[in-house]
């Protein structure tokens, strides 16, 4: 523990901890007892970054790290970051249909999420060993449909690039995955990619009984806002009649005509909810295309 720290005229930082650390010449140095014999922390020891550590910095160059924008890089050149990508490897079975429908027992996969085949006999037409495919997991998450990319996986309202598959194929196939992107499958791995995107926590909170959604392992999510039902007061036909209507979240139902939502009134007669105004107190109301915080943009980078 840090008990404080302490300038000296020799210009170095004293670190005053029970193993007595000190920042010498721009180089951190320790002692085994007393106050003598310091010597230079080696590279390579207890204080070195691990493989596959990020961080935000001011700049998307600096030695030993990469930028976490997707880019496929070198398993050999980046042998040590490549070994400690996560990655997952199953048998599955595929349905010979339109569209193929690929169940993988104990899935870990979410939508977006990128897949290789391999064989000891045949694939059906359609399916192509080692070529890259992306998934959008179906509801009961073991199984799941393939896409030719990763916007056409990830539009959830469209079937554009949906796999379908024809012909014979052996009873069972090998299925590989590396979470953040296979690469070209064979030399290749792709990096994260954060770019315009926060970070999440992988897993579960613990403590929230409801609306406590889990996030997996490379997993993307879209912007979203929380469904809840609107109640209001409008002229309407008759003097501070009461309105009430849902609003739709990514995936709701919705009530939509040409002119877009419509609220109903409780005598069956509808009014349009055209616009958000402001309440008079907090300001004029900022709207885009996607709900967020307030954000200051940098760069992420990862280890090598």
């Amino acid at each position: 523990m840090v008990n404080h720290y302490e300038w000296n005229t020799a210009d170095y930082l004293q670190i005053l901890t029970p193993n007595d650390l000190r920042f010498i010449d721009g180089r951190i140095k320790t002692h085994g007892s007393g106050n003598t014999g310091w010597s230079q922390i080696a590279a390579g020891s207890a204080v070195s970054v691990l493989p596959g550590t990020i961080i935000s910095h001011v700049n998307p160059s600096v030695s030993g790290y990469l930028n976490c924008d997707g880019t496929e890089v070198s398993r050999s050149t980046y042998s040590n970051l490549f070994a400690v990508m996560p990655n997952a490897s199953s048998a599955v079975t595929m349905t010979i249909a339109s569209p193929c429908e690929v169940t993988w027992p104990g899935n870990e996969l979410t939508t977006g999420n990128q897949i290789q085949f391999s064989i000891t006999g045949a694939l059906p037409t359609g399916i192509t060993a080692g070529d890259r495919y992306f998934v959008r997991v179906l509801s009961g998450g073991s199984t799941f449909h393939l896409f030719a990319t990763l916007a056409e996986a990830m539009n959830l309202s469209s079937v554009a690039g949906r796999i379908d598959t024809s012909g014979t194929q052996s009873p069972t196939h090998t299925a590989t995955t590396y979470f953040y992107g296979n690469g070209d499958g064979s030399t290749t791995f792709n990096l994260p990619n954060l770019l315009g995107l926060v970070p999440r926590g992988i897993g579960q909170t613990a403590g929230f009984p409801t609306n406590n959604p889990t996030i997996g392992i490379g997993e993307f999510t879209q912007d979203q806002l929380q469904s809840f039902d609107l109640e209001f007061l409008n002229g309407g036909s008759s003097t501070g009649q009461q309105l009430s209507g849902p609003a739709y979240g990514i995936n709701g139902s919705t009530l939509v005509d040409a002119s877009g939502p419509r609220y109903y009134r409780l005598d069956g007669s509808s009014e349009k909810f055209s616009r958000i105004t402001s309440d008079g107190t907090h300001g004029t109301p900022r709207v885009g295309y996607e709900t967020r915080g307030k954000s200051l943009g940098v760069y992420f980078l990862i280890k090598t």
